[in-house]
């Protein structure tokens, strides 16, 4: 299936925002994230959200980063080709799917070596949440 990835910004909302924002059948997550293709190009055409969609691209409260070519293999949109733009993506990003899928078919060494930093700076903050439970009664 086709995606695209696109970076939320609710902080450029007036007043500014926290958390997901639905619009059809997307729920946006603060941050960068791989979306259904299908489903953005749904909300992108549909006459009642095209404005708002429109707006919040124009605006940047929605930018869409790329998507993934057709007829490939790979499901996973591509980082950008500039590689200033690329880490201050995976910088941003926080789905340890979405790291480990660019880790697999990044071939830049400075890019490979931010993505571990950002897998390992994940995986510390998964660990912590787990011990931060050890004691919670279920």
């Amino acid at each position: 299936m086709q995606q695209v990835l696109i970076e939320y910004r609710p902080a450029l909302f007036f007043p500014p925002r926290t958390g997901p924002w639905l619009v059809g059948k997307i729920t946006f997550v603060p941050g960068v994230k791989n979306y259904s293709f299908i489903d953005w190009e749904e909300i992108k055409n549909n006459s009642s959200l095209r404005t708002i969609i429109e707006h919040s691209i124009k605006i940047g409260i929605l930018r869409v980063i790329s998507q993934s070519p057709l007829n490939t293999e790979s499901e996973t949109p591509p980082l950008p080709k500039n590689q200033q733009e690329a880490i201050a993506l995976v910088q941003k990003t926080y789905s340890m799917s979405l790291l480990q899928e660019w880790q697999e078919i990044e071939k830049r060494k400075p890019i490979l070596d931010v993505l571990a930093l950002q897998i390992k700076k994940g995986e510390e903050g998964s660990a912590l949440k787990d011990k931060g439970n050890e004691n919670v009664a279920v």
